[in-house]
Order: C-alpha cells, then structure tokens, then sequence
C-alpha cells in the first residue's frame, strides 16, 4: 500500500529550528494547490495530513481535502502540535491514527482537552543538536509515555538544525527502551517505508 504525507499548509504556530518544510519561508498554499496533490495520490493510500499545523487552518478549508481522500478510500493520519486537537476535535474522528509532535523545545508536552481520547495517538519529540540537552529531563518527566524519537534532519537546501551522528548514538544507547520500534530503526538507518512526500 502506498504512503503518503501531504503537506496542506505552511501556517504554523511554532517556530522551530529544526523544521523540514521551511514553514516561515513559504507562501502559503491553497485549495488548489493542494488538490493538484491529491490527483496523485493512488487511491486506497495511507496518506497523513501535514503541514505547518492543520490546526492554524479553517474547517471549511480542511474538509474538502478530508473528504477528497475519504473518497479515495484513503486511511488517514494527521501530524500535528496539539492545536488542532484544541480547534477541531468535530473532526479528530475521521482520523485513524494521530502523530502528535508534543514538544518543541523538549520542556513539556502541551495540555490537550481532558476529553481528547489518546488510544490512536503515538507522542513524537524532534531532536536536534540544540534540544539534545533537554531530552534526559524531559523523559524524565513523562516516565510511562513511549515516544517516537525523531532526529531532526533537513532536505538540501534548508538551513536549519540537525541532529549530530554522536548525539544519535546516545539517544539510541540511553533510550532505546523508550521508544518505539520506528523510531529506533529511523533513528539509525532511516525511515522504515518509502513516503511519498507531496
């Protein structure tokens, strides 16, 4: 089965150094943009919705792209922040699985809504040579979560932080009980799947 991740809008929220699309350099997209991408999807893909962050993104904007792809008969995920769990939990459901990258800066996890149902979401931190120092203190403080540990690593052409070889050595040395299972093989040998990236 095919996998995808769809980029439908470069607005985000957080600004982090380690960012693989360039957000803040980057023209916004439209409607029309993104449909273009959605013709080469394959139907019946794996296809996770990306960004920026979705929740920066009106209703009326995100359920043509989520309808298109349920038409498709496409299973969808979602890569967000948390803010779009906080501005559109109508539409958290028509999710099958949520990637929700928890922190920015490795200090804490954002607060999500007591009534967000966490059973189909894996809790995912960015590491880069700047955070790296915040990683021990912050599994420190959230000592039964799992986390997909993910080196931060840039496209050629975007400047911005990485994660060092060495530092990735350490996490996978000190951490590998705290991780699951894609992150540890993505954190040494790269990604698991080919991904489509649109």
């Amino acid at each position: 089965m095919k996998e995808y991740e769809l980029v439908v809008t470069y607005k985000c929220n957080w600004k982090c150094k380690y960012c693989a699309v360039d957000t803040h350099n980057q023209d916004d997209l439209d409607l029309e943009d993104v449909f273009k991408k959605i013709e080469k999807i394959e139907d019946g893909s794996n296809v996770t919705l990306s960004g920026g962050e979705l929740g920066m993104k009106k209703k009326k904007y995100l359920l043509p792209i989520i309808e298109a792809l349920e038409n498709k008969n496409c299973n969808l995920a979602l890569n967000t922040n948390g803010l779009f769990i906080r501005t559109h939990p109508d539409l958290i459901k028509r999710f099958e699985y949520i990637l929700y990258h928890c922190s920015e800066n490795l200090t804490t996890i954002d607060h999500l809504p007591d009534s967000f149902d966490s059973s189909f979401t894996q809790y995912m931190i960015v590491v880069d040579d700047t955070n790296f120092k915040n990683l021990d203190s912050f599994l420190s403080r959230y000592p039964d979560i799992v986390f997909d540990i993910v080196p931060a690593t840039l496209p050629e052409g975007i400047k911005g932080t990485t994660l060092s070889y060495k530092n990735r050595v350490m996490i996978f040395t000190r951490y590998t009980s705290r991780m699951t299972e894609e992150s540890k093989h993505y954190l040494m040998k790269g990604r698991p799947y080919d991904i489509e990236y649109l």
